[in-house]
């Protein structure tokens, strides 16, 4: 939202934020956090460590007693396989927040993050990343467009994005070139990617959707299921890493799990 307010829309009051969203390269995420709790920042998960909850996501939200929010990310998509984003950092551009220079994502890289992550099933349906769509597409040029083209490919998102810049564009009117769309949608699609699709589209079921995304994400990143070692990595990859499952810490995640089965089917309902 922050890069978004700066670069795209005109008036600051015109989208609103609840955060910011700090992104920093994967390899420096736990020093950064460290920084940050060290200034009173501290996890919003109940019942888990900050350092936890990064080490098994790609993220982790942070409140400070004074007030404020910043979620702390260490990839720029949730599935994307460690080190994906060398070309991201390459490709940054400067932003000047207060009196702050930071950089913020390219406009490919951008629209890219707007769609995968609002391509989504939530339990609240948010379409402010439609608005934002079309708002970063008005300010593409070709450089741009095929540099989107590319990293779908390169991170195998090739069918959310096709399905999200389709929608932006026949039915909102973005400005996406035609030959964008059919690059898209002639990609080639890995054979996880409609199954992956629907799970991310859909309300959750009976597994647990952390489950899911790790079996996805473990697939992007070392292939298809092959051997009890990638088990046993797609496991840790659900579980923290650095705090293996215990009885302490399974029974109140069952509990909160139930909980939002049961939350989730009355939403559905």
């Amino acid at each position: 939202g922050t890069s978004l307010t700066l670069r795209y829309y005109t008036d600051r009051g015109a989208r609103s934020m609840r955060d910011i969203d700090l992104l920093v390269p994967d390899g420096e995420a736990d020093a950064a956090l460290e920084i940050l709790e060290r200034l009173g920042w501290t996890s919003n998960e109940l019942d888990s460590a900050a350092r936890d909850v990064l080490a098994r996501h790609h993220g982790v939200n942070l409140a400070h007693p004074d007030g404020g929010r910043i979620d702390l990310h260490r990839r720029l998509l949730a599935d994307s396989p460690r080190n994906a984003d060398g070309p991201l950092w390459e490709h940054a551009v400067p932003v000047v927040l207060g009196d702050t220079r930071v950089v913020a994502p390219c406009r490919a890289d951008e629209l890219l993050l707007v769609c995968v992550h609002g391509w989504q099933w939530q339990p609240v349906p948010s379409i402010r990343w439609i608005h934002d769509a079309v708002t970063i597409a008005r300010h593409m040029n070709e450089d741009d467009w095929q540099r989107l083209v590319n990293e779908a490919r390169r991170r195998q998102v090739s069918l959310r994005m096709s399905l999200a810049i389709g929608v932006i564009r026949e039915r909102f009117g973005a400005a996406v070139p035609d030959r964008v769309l059919a690059q898209l949608r002639a990609a080639p699609v890995a054979g996880f990617e409609a199954a992956e699709e629907r799970n991310h589209t859909s309300p959750p079921g009976l597994l647990p959707p952390g489950l899911l995304r790790a079996y996805f994400a473990h697939t992007r990143e070392l292939g298809p299921p092959h051997g009890a070692g990638w088990w046993v990595g797609c496991a840790r990859r659900f579980w923290f890493v650095s705090n293996a499952p215990s009885v302490r810490t399974l029974a109140p995640w069952l509990v909160r799990w139930a909980r939002r089965r049961v939350n989730a089917g009355r939403a559905a309902r």
